[in-house]
C-alpha cells in the first residue's frame, strides 16, 4: 500500500487531470473533497474512454475501498473480480492510502527474493517443475476465485 496519494478535486477539469497523471507517471487518481473525503477515482482509461469537462463527469463515484485492516488476500480477490488495478484504504471514512497491481507485484517479488534465498542458504534448489506446479496451482485458484 502506498501512502504518497495523489488526488484532485471533482471540479477539476479532465485536461488538468491527465496532465497531472502524465508528469507523474501514474495510472490512477483519487478524487476528493476537502478533508481527504474519498468521492471517486479516475484511470486513465476514464480519461480516454469518457466525455466530460470535469473529472466529476468521468470518475467512477463510490468506487471499491479496501481498510487498513482488510487482509491481502480478500483484497486481491476484490480487485480480480472487479476487474480493477487499484484500491484505495479507507479508515473511517477518510482516504489513507492507496493499492494497486504494481504494489502486488512489488510484494510478489519480495517473497521470491526471500525464498530464492532460503532455498540458497540451505544449499538446495527448488525443481524447476516445481515451480511450474505451483504456478499451475496458483491458475487454478485464480479461476476458482474469479468465477466464484
Amino acid at each position: 500500500m502506498s501512502r504518497v496519494l495523489t488526488t484532485v478535486r471533482p471540479t477539476m477539469k479532465v485536461a488538468e487531470a491527465k496532465s497531472i497523471m502524465e508528469v507523474q507517471h501514474i495510472r490512477h487518481l483519487l478524487v476528493c473533497l476537502p478533508g481527504k473525503d474519498l468521492v471517486g477515482i479516475i484511470s486513465d482509461r476514464d480519461i480516454k474512454e469518457r466525455t466530460g469537462r470535469t473529472v466529476a463527469d468521468i470518475m467512477t463515484s463510490n468506487p471499491s475501498v479496501a481498510s487498513p485492516e482488510t487482509e491481502i488476500g480478500p483484497a486481491i480477490t476484490l480487485m480480480l473480480n472487479r476487474s480493477i488495478s487499484c484500491l484505495p484504504v479507507v479508515q473511517r471514512g477518510k482516504l489513507r492510502g492507496v493499492l494497486t497491481t504494481t504494489d502486488l507485484l512489488l510484494s510478489f517479488q519480495c517473497v521470491l527474493q526471500v525464498l530464492a534465498t532460503q532455498s540458497a542458504t540451505r544449499e538446495t534448489e527448488v525443481p524447476n517443475e516445481t515451480l511450474e506446479q505451483g504456478f499451475a496451482e496458483v491458475d487454478e485458484d485464480l479461476s476458482m476465485l474469479i468465477e466464484d
